[in-house]
């Protein structure tokens, strides 16, 4: 069985540095990342459909569904550094973010489907 390509192009999405971005976003982005002159999310969506012929109208539900899906993901590497289930430094910090997907995803929901 072949996963839905488009969970991954969300992924990626999520991770993408753009011009539009607030700072609240910017938590995801490796520093200067957003200097690199990379297209913008809008561009990559565009190339991507232009390449493959899928519909990516709906393709705001699966970076929101990305966004979800970390917070969880890095909650739950928190909470094991929390309790001393892992002894790598770098999970002290990805609790920080947490907060910034939970916001994020469902901005992204209103802002590409207004009520």
């Amino acid at each position: 069985m072949l996963a839905d390509p488009l969970v991954d192009l969300g992924t990626l999405l999520s991770y993408w540095p753009d011009p539009a971005d607030t700072d609240d976003d910017h938590a995801l982005h490796d520093p200067g990342m957003d200097t690199l002159g990379l297209p913008t999310r809008a561009e990559v969506v565009d190339r991507h459909a232009a390449r493959s012929g899928l519909d990516l109208a709906a393709i705001a539900w699966y970076e929101a569904f990305a966004c979800w899906r970390l917070a969880v993901i890095r909650q739950q590497l928190y909470a094991r550094y929390i309790r001393g289930e892992s002894t790598d430094e770098r999970m002290a910090s990805r609790g920080e973010s947490v907060g910034m997907l939970s916001r994020r995803g469902p901005r992204i929901l209103t802002e590409s489907w207004p009520a």
